[in-house]
């Protein structure tokens, strides 16, 4: 059946949509593993979410409309705004779609097996964590890097999150690190 994003009446519980996001493949079912994984990225009505090592999509659900979906594989969730949707690749290659149509923007390869987090979108800002213990802070509308600081080296345990104007990171080593952002 495949990784769906179901949406349900909040008062009867009934379904009142479903897409599937991806088509399960491979020889077993450990293989055909498929599922959603978070955080999704949500702008207004429409829900962009990765279904697990497949690709990924939006919906706008005021509609029941599957805006897009494309092949691309990985296993952290994504971050989105009404231009674009932001996911990285199992190998960690950073890639920037058009919201609307899922068109990409740009991507970029220089974060290869860093072990990059779920992306956070920071107004025109995306803030992502990876393995070895750096904050990366990118331009949202062409990638390029823009600041890093480091935490500590046991690496970014979770996506970054925003609490007003900062961004608050947790290190595997239980550190927890708050960045104001001007």
């Amino acid at each position: 059946m495949g990784p769906r994003l179901v949406a349900l009446d909040p008062l009867l519980g009934s379904v009142r949509a479903e897409h599937v996001i991806a088509t399960p493949r491979g020889t077993n079912e450990v293989e055909r593993l498929a599922d959603l994984v978070g955080p999704a990225g949500r702008s207004g009505d429409v829900v962009c979410v990765r279904a697990f090592q497949s690709s990924v999509g939006c919906v706008d659900m005021a509609r029941s409309n599957l805006l897009w979906s494309r092949a691309h594989a990985g296993f952290q969730g994504l971050a989105a705004d009404s231009d674009f949707v932001f996911g990285a690749t199992t190998t960690d290659r950073l890639t920037a779609w058009r919201q609307p149509t899922g068109d990409v923007v740009w991507s970029t390869e220089r974060f290869r097996y860093r072990g990059l987090s779920a992306p956070l979108l920071f107004d025109r800002t995306v803030v992502l964590g990876d393995a070895q213990g750096w904050i990366h802070f990118l331009s949202r509308d062409k990638g390029e890097t823009l600041f890093r600081w480091f935490t500590d080296a046991s690496g970014v345990m979770a996506p970054p999150v925003r609490a007003a104007k900062n961004v608050l990171v947790l290190t595997r080593a239980g550190n927890a690190y708050g960045l104001r952002v001007e």
